[in-house]
């Protein structure tokens, strides 16, 4: 008999699949020929995750990550109890990427969902770093779907209390920046990035190695969170400066991430007082939007037609800013 999506995630989050859930599961995992290590077979397999969400849109894969969590749940259970913890951990990591994907596709009850589920399993891994984590993720959260810059600082600020993590301290200061900058507070800004930046380029634990943006790194990541705060901040002349150069980049990388910054810089355009710009790199980046399904660049376009709509009656823009607010109207209701 089929199970429903809810069945299962509800069997995750109480640590029990039950029923004909538990029975399709055992069935499952009798038929599956690892070839070696069970642990080396999801290995592969997020990683080929990991590289498709980079480009396809999060519903391609969203259902069969969740498989593999269902798998792992059952192969953790019938483990020796010294190796429940690695099964724990890999749990954590599939639900951490879940939590991002249904971020991507706007499903904000789907996200929280899981990033609660890695906090749950990295707890049972002892895995502090994920533990930690989870924190920045419901911050990166709080920013994409509602824009409170003080409550984006408070999620990421119990971070700040672990101080064994470097590079996931790091990463709260990033956003706990980021929110002050939407809350308009520069000087809180400038002191939270300084000790982002300090904290990043300190070497991180192994086990704080898998987490945060893994397909950019360096100075192309740390140019994405500066010229973030800058464009939160209503600034835009250094970010258009700053910003272009690195999209070819970013691109190879990640078109999800080149795609997300190109919304932020149309709203650099607008910042800096040139809407005709705005309007055509928001449409391109609604285009792309539309393609790798990104609840992220769709929200910051947003935010960039709030400051194009200054413009909305000046005759060489107005037809673009109208079609850009009819194409996100048409989002929110699709």
């Amino acid at each position: 008999m089929p199970v429903s999506r809810r069945e299962l995630l509800a069997g995750l989050s109480i640590g029990a699949l039950g029923g004909a859930l538990a029975q399709r599961v055992e069935q499952a995992l009798s038929r599956i020929d690892f070839g070696g290590d069970p642990l080396t077979a999801f290995e592969r397999a997020f990683a080929g995750f990991a590289t498709a969400a980079r480009s396809q849109p999060p519903a391609r894969l969203i259902d069969g990550m969740t498989g593999q969590v269902a798998l792992l749940d059952g192969l953790r259970r019938r483990a020796p109890a010294a190796q429940r913890g690695a099964y724990a951990a890999m749990q954590a990591r599939f639900a951490e990427s879940l939590s991002w994907l249904c971020e991507e596709a706007s499903d904000a009850t789907g996200a929280l969902y899981w990033v609660d589920r890695a906090a749950q399993w990295a707890a049972a891994a002892r895995w502090e770093p994920m533990v930690g984590y989870t924190f920045v993720r419901r911050s990166m959260l709080v920013v994409n779907f509602t824009g409170d810059g003080l409550r984006a600082v408070d999620a990421a600020a119990p971070v700040l209390d672990m101080p064994d993590l470097s590079w996931v301290r790091g990463l709260a200061c990033k956003q706990m920046a980021m929110g002050h900058a939407l809350a308009g507070d520069a000087d809180a800004t400038a002191r939270a990035l300084d000790d982002a930046m300090r904290l990043l380029d300190i070497p991180a634990r192994d086990d704080e190695a898998h987490l945060g943006q893994r397909s950019v790194a360096g100075d192309d990541l740390y140019a994405v969170y500066r010229t973030t705060c800058d464009i939160y901040l209503g600034r835009g002349e250094a970010v258009i400066t700053t910003l272009p150069p690195r999209l070819d980049a970013l691109a190879a990388s990640s078109p999800r991430t080149a795609t997300i910054s190109k919304a932020k810089l149309a709203r650099a355009y607008a910042n800096a007082g040139q809407p005709a710009d705005a309007c055509r790199l928001a449409a391109h980046a609604l285009d792309a939007a539309g393609q790798v399904g990104s609840h992220s660049a769709t929200a910051e376009i947003r935010r960039t037609l709030g400051v194009l709509r200054h413009w909305r009656h000046r005759r060489d823009v107005a037809a673009e800013i109208a079609d850009l607010t009819h194409r996100l109207d048409s989002v929110a209701t699709g």
